[in-house]
């Protein structure tokens, strides 16, 4: 499951020596509809509001990283099914289970967005050190029955739907 935090560790703690009914839950990379792009938000509606004003989406190192990209939907199911099945204590990963490359999400966001700009690629920013991100969600299916539904194209089409009714003349990215 990957290293455990200080936080998940306080949660176990005051969950056995207090009884307090609590969990952790790791997110991986949570996206959809009602996230406006803004420089401090995630990728994905950022690169949707370049797409749609016909601009290259910047890719910084080679594209080749990965990230578990989760639907809203899935991210919020996965959060209800720990709350109603799981028990106190627990840390479960709530993803999608599946990686995607920065490049490929470049490029599916060009096509849905019909933008032919394209892409450019930057110097990999010295901070961002984790190539590969990929939540194992085996106990979140096993325990809780947590089964995402939304695949990483079907998630992009129903962004970008979103994203094409909202006002975005006050965005910055």
């Amino acid at each position: 499951m990957g290293p455990v935090t200080v936080g998940a560790r306080y949660v176990e703690f005051f969950s056995r020596h207090h009884g307090l009914n609590a969990v952790t839950l790791r997110y991986f990379n949570a996206y959809g509809p009602g996230e406006l792009p803004d420089r401090y938000r995630n990728v994905i509606p950022n690169f949707f509001y370049l797409a749609m004003s016909s601009r290259k989406l910047p890719i910084t190192g080679s594209g080749d990283q990965t990230r578990d990209f989760t639907f809203v939907e899935d991210t919020v199911a996965g959060t209800i099914a720990e709350s109603e099945k799981g028990h106190s204590g627990a840390t479960s990963n709530i993803g999608s289970g599946q990686e995607t490359t920065i490049l490929a999400l470049a490029r599916k966001i060009n096509e849905i967005a019909g933008n032919p700009a394209g892409i450019e690629f930057a110097e990999q920013r010295n901070w961002d050190t984790v190539p590969h991100r990929l939540g194992s969600i085996e106990r979140a299916t096993g325990e809780l029955g947590y089964r995402p539904t939304v695949g990483i194209d079907e998630g992009l089409r129903k962004t970008y739907e979103w994203l094409k009714k909202q006002d975005l003349t006050s965005c910055f990215v």
